[in-house]
């Protein structure tokens, strides 16, 4: 499956409440269109107070709108979160159910184990991306579709500074995904591996004491956990890495917006106000591609957790339970 028909089908599963999704997103997409004023308004204030212009009412609409935005993402989040909450507990008693009626052959070949740990994780994957969704990942969305003309519309010699910046992260993202995608998949393996060990310790504890073998079962363990961590590192490694580069193409660009503006300041091209405007947006899409990076670190880490769920609920859906 590609990351997004994982991340859609993991989307699909708030479907159950359809009107409480539709108010919550729709509330995000006001949010993230109300936002792209407050950099506007700044610019507006700091260029009347450079023109010794009339500056209270356009500070007292942009404080305003600054304190509508916190309290009404409080609400957002607050819903989202409640929501969230509410489907995973659902969605974990209805998975649970599922799997429990499974014939026992189906049990003995994917293991118990296995499967619980496969259930378990997934749900926690799944609730941490309905919680992204509507708490960031629609916004970042929405505010990113506005952003681009807006910008464009106001200097579009800066934009095109902000569009290679945009390149950029998307381009490292790609190329880290690539390169993790195998090691991710490789940390759920073992993951797995260290899950079905403790479970069967714990499970057959009686007779590990019996025999005097818990040394011997937490030194497996230890095994067990260093062939994760050697997995791993590899994979946070890489995405260390993006976010160094991300981080370094954000300053730059920011450097090269504020070097193109000061200069057209001086050309008379443009007010100081229209500067501190752009840079307000410059700000803001960095904070927003930097959302996206994020993004794409959940669902590449999500891939591997969500493919193996995906599986066992559609072997579930398939399988056909034995009369008597």
């Amino acid at each position: 499956m590609s990351l997004l028909q994982i991340y859609f089908r993991a989307l699909g599963y708030l479907a159950a409440d359809k009107k409480r999704v539709a108010l919550i997103c729709g509330a995000n997409v006001a949010l993230a269109a109300i936002a792209i004023l407050e950099p506007i308004l700044l610019g507006r204030v700091i260029g009347a107070i450079s023109e010794k212009g009339p500056v209270f009412s356009t500070l007292a609409v942009w404080a305003a709108l600054g304190a509508f935005n916190v309290i009404a993402f409080v609400l957002v989040a607050r819903g989202a979160d409640r929501f969230a909450h509410a489907r995973r507990s659902e969605v974990l008693c209805q998975s649970f159910e599922r799997v429990i009626t499974m014939p026992l052959a189906w049990h003995h070949q994917r293991g118990t184990s296995n499967s619980l740990h496969t259930l378990l994780r997934a749900v926690e994957t799944l609730f941490s991306l309905w919680l992204e969704f509507m708490r960031v990942h629609l916004s970042t969305a929405i505010a990113l579709v506005l952003l681009v003309p807006t910008a464009l519309a106001m200097d579009i010699r800066m934009s095109v500074v902000l569009l290679g910046l945009g390149i950029l992260y998307v381009g490292i993202g790609r190329i880290v995904m690539r390169r993790t995608k195998a090691g991710q998949t490789a940390v759920e393996r073992h993951y797995h591996t260290v899950f079905a060990h403790v479970s069967d310790s714990v499970s057959n504890v009686a007779v590990l004491q019996s025999y005097n073998r818990i040394g011997h079962e937490t030194a497996t363990l230890k095994r067990y956990v260093k062939d994760l961590l050697d997995a791993q590192n590899p994979v946070l490694d890489w995405w260390a890495i993006a976010n160094a580069l991300n981080r370094l193409s954000s300053t730059i660009s920011m450097m090269i917006v504020l070097s193109i503006g000061a200069y057209l300041v001086t050309r008379g091209q443009l007010r100081v106000g229209d500067v501190v405007a752009f840079t307000g947006f410059a700000g803001m899409l960095i904070a927003r591609l930097d959302q996206m990076s994020a993004f794409t670190t959940q669902i590449s880490e999500a891939r591997a957790k969500l493919e193996d769920f995906y599986r066992l609920e559609d072997s579930a859906a398939e399988t056909i339970e034995p009369d008597g």
